[in-house]
């Protein structure tokens, strides 16, 4: 059954706004992090390594991958949760210039240090134990089909880097946009259970690049706000064209609490219109 369509509101529209600003910033973190395990695989297949080497790069790419995520993500998340105050007390306001993570600091110091620092540590740590996971296998799997095509050792380093860094901005790219969304909606449903609410409505954009998975988010709304809308193991049945490809299925990794639930998902949560009835 598809979705119904929803009103909009305005602290909705002001998260995604706020969201978007912060995609350049966060384009050039990731990729530089990126681009760096780019270099050390390049570096190490010089110095001998094979595809079973890469392993040893688990612990350093993740850690550093997560240290980047901690620099914005609690005070995206400080955001979501300031932004979404308007939406519970009637005062939603549309953000008119990109913040910083000094000027969150200095307005919502207390709340990022007490609160949302250790709320955004688990998913930190899963994203960017996941995404280490998949830098490593591409690696792998490249030096392997290479090996196998008679590269010399020098050809296979300066295609593993070529490929790498190449791979880095369309992945920097799809870690923003998914990590931003996530900050933002995990602020808001932290604020809206801290005011009281019950249930939660999952929004979607009515427009042709709507898929599936999402519009049939849509339709279990609302939810309870303690509920995931999607849970870990569930296979969600449909199409959609993330990252390019048209995916007919999607298994969900862990409990789906709020966008995003696919990479570049555009969603957002809000109280639903069940709560003021």
């Amino acid at each position: 059954m598809p979705a119904t369509k929803k009103r909009v509101s305005p602290s909705v529209l002001a998260r995604s706004i706020r969201a978007d600003g912060w995609l350049p910033r966060l384009r050039r973190t990731f990729g530089k992090v990126l681009a760096q395990t780019a270099r050390d695989a390049s570096k190490a297949i010089l110095e001998g390594a094979g595809p079973d080497d890469m392993e040893a790069f688990a612990a350093g790419w993740e850690s550093n991958l997560y240290n980047a995520k901690a620099e914005y993500f609690p005070a995206m998340t400080a955001d979501g949760y300031d932004l979404a105050e308007g939406r519970t007390q009637g005062k939603a306001w549309l953000p008119t210039k990109v913040i910083t993570v000094a000027a969150l600091h200095r307005q919502l110091g207390h709340l990022i240090q007490t609160r949302m620092e250790v709320e955004v540590e688990p998913y930190l740590a899963m994203t960017s134990a996941v995404e280490t996971d998949t830098t490593i296998a591409r690696y792998s799997r490249l030096i392997k089909t290479n090996i196998t095509g008679g590269m010399t050792v020098q050809e296979l380093a300066r295609s593993v880097l070529a490929v790498g860094l190449a791979q880095s901005r369309t992945r920097a790219e799809l870690m923003a946009r998914s990590g931003s969304i996530w900050a933002y909606n995990r602020g808001a449903k932290m604020r809206y259970r801290d005011g009281g609410f019950q249930t939660l409505d999952w929004i979607v954009t009515f427009d042709e690049l709507l898929c599936d998975w999402c519009d049939q988010m849509a339709a279990r709304s609302p939810i309870r706000i303690d509920e995931p809308f999607a849970t870990e193991g569930e296979t969600l049945y449909g199409r959609s064209a993330a990252e390019g490809r048209v995916t007919p299925q999607l298994d969900i990794p862990w409990d789906i609490e709020h966008p995003p639930l696919h990479p570049h998902c555009r969603c957002a949560i809000a109280v639903s219109v069940a709560d003021y009835v």
